[in-house]
């Protein structure tokens, strides 16, 4: 079974969002929330063990979403309509 686990305005920081992903395993997150900063997900190795980030509303340049997506060339990092996967952007 596949777990899906949308942050939206929960009081997610930096230092709990390990923790969030340590403790179970998600194949879907969204980051929803400007609780959790970019460097934090750079930084994250459990990032590249899940199947899907959705990041959109914590409004990433074009240019910070292609480092993140080939940090984790695995995932597939959505943001709005756009989707990258291993630095390609609209990766399907």
């Amino acid at each position: 079974s596949k777990l899906r686990l949308i942050l939206g305005h929960a009081a997610v920081t930096d230092a709990t969002l390990d923790q969030l992903l340590a403790a179970t395993k998600i194949d879907s997150l969204g980051v929803e929330t400007p609780g959790v900063s970019y460097e934090k997900l750079l930084a994250t190795k459990e990032v590249g063990q899940i199947h899907r980030l959705i990041v959109t509303r914590m409004n990433l340049t074009e240019e910070e979403l292609v480092k993140l997506s080939r940090a984790y060339p695995k995932t597939y990092i959505h943001s709005g309509r756009e989707e990258y996967l291993g630095g390609n952007k609209n990766a399907k």
